[in-house]
């Protein structure tokens, strides 16, 4: 049922599945008629909903974002056997698109066909490898099976393929959660929260992050990780993320707050600049540095950690420093964070544990 909402969000976003040239003729020629259907699929009428859209495609034959979204309200319907005829056409064709593998694999698994599912999902990767919701949706296949090593295979690939795809992060930081490995959390969570900043699913995010710093200094685990060593190289880019962590770890003495927190990672990225920025390129570390040569570090670290912290300290740091917020709030609408390919680095080594509160 949570690919069911991934579709239904495809039906809003249908051109961004589509190739540019594609794109721009059916922009050139929906009909008015097309805002009809739309409306009645927002409200869950799909029966008038496959009345129109049957309209347009008797005078858009060709088209297939129209025959795409009649297979989605087939779908809906339950009716696979006709979502699976509108569908199948589609994929015979030289000119599908990564939104066709999307529904096929809907429809497959909605008539508990969960390994055709899988395999037109890995099809879909195939010819569209940097379609990041492709990764998305087949992960969760595999989530919902309760196959989580497989599922967090693919969120990770996606984050791979495609960087700036929210959704890949989002998934992969809370099932990296209940791994021994909290680097990832700690590097997707905040990543995602700057790609998605202002849902439910970015507050779950915050206090998935919070949680995850105070069981990594609590569990003693930097203790053991060497100190950094000017002019030496870690063996990848994990061990340089420890390294340095470890070698602000004191700053914690008081505890995980928002403000130690601050303290630490300002610490953190003027040593990182300094020791393996250049060995080891990362865009949200460069983003960190940004905001603190901004002078809206502070306050971006009050609004990543504040709500989960406490939220009656967060609500009265906001009394007292609107100013400073809204500054923050402007910078992070005008500068968002991009993520350019190439800094990718995790070798995907992780147990999952039954505990996850060490």
């Amino acid at each position: 049922m949570l690919c069911i909402v991934v579709l239904c969000s495809c039906f809003w976003h249908a051109y961004s599945q589509t190739p540019a040239s594609q794109e721009a003729s059916q922009a050139n020629t929906i009909p008015p008629l097309y805002a009809t259907a739309q409306r009645f699929m927002s409200a869950g009428d799909y029966a008038n909903a496959i009345i129109v859209l049957q309209q347009i495609i008797q005078q858009y034959p060709d088209n297939q974002l129209y025959q795409q979204d009649l297979a989605t309200a087939y779908l809906m319907r339950k009716d696979y056997a006709r979502a699976e005829a509108v569908i199948n056409s589609l994929l015979k064709s030289k000119s599908t698109t990564a939104r066709t593998y999307q529904i096929a694999a809907e429809i497959a698994e909605g008539q508990h066909e969960d390994k055709k599912a899988i395999r037109l999902l890995n099809e879909g990767i195939r010819q569209f490898p940097q379609q990041g919701a492709l990764y998305t949706q087949l992960g969760l296949l595999y989530f919902n099976e309760e196959k989580y090593r497989p599922a967090l295979l693919s969120w990770i690939k996606g984050i791979q393929m495609a960087p700036n795809d929210p959704n890949n992060y989002y998934h992969a930081a809370r099932t990296y959660y209940y791994t021994d490995d909290k680097v990832w959390t700690l590097l997707y969570g905040e990543i995602f929260i700057n790609l998605e900043s202002f849902s439910l699913r970015t507050a779950e995010i915050k206090g998935i992050l919070f949680d995850t710093y105070k069981r990594l200094f609590a569990s003693g685990e930097l203790s053991s990780v060497p100190l950094p060593v000017p002019g030496s190289r870690p063996a990848n880019f994990r061990e340089a993320f420890l390294q340095t962590l470890a070698k602000q770890v004191s700053v914690i003495d008081e505890g995980v707050t928002p403000e130690t927190l601050t303290m630490l990672r300002i610490r953190f990225i003027l040593d990182w600049e300094k020791l393996f920025a250049a060995d080891f390129p990362f865009a949200l570390f460069d983003y960190q540095a940004d905001m603190i040569r901004s002078g809206v570090f502070e306050a971006y670290d009050q609004w990543l950690f504040g709500p989960a912290a406490s939220t009656a300290a967060f609500r009265e740091w906001m009394n007292l420093h609107a100013q400073q917020l809204q500054r923050f709030l402007a910078y992070h609408q005008q500068h968002p964070l991009q993520l350019p390919g190439g800094q990718f680095y995790n070798d995907a080594q992780f147990h999952f544990q039954l505990n996850n509160q060490q």
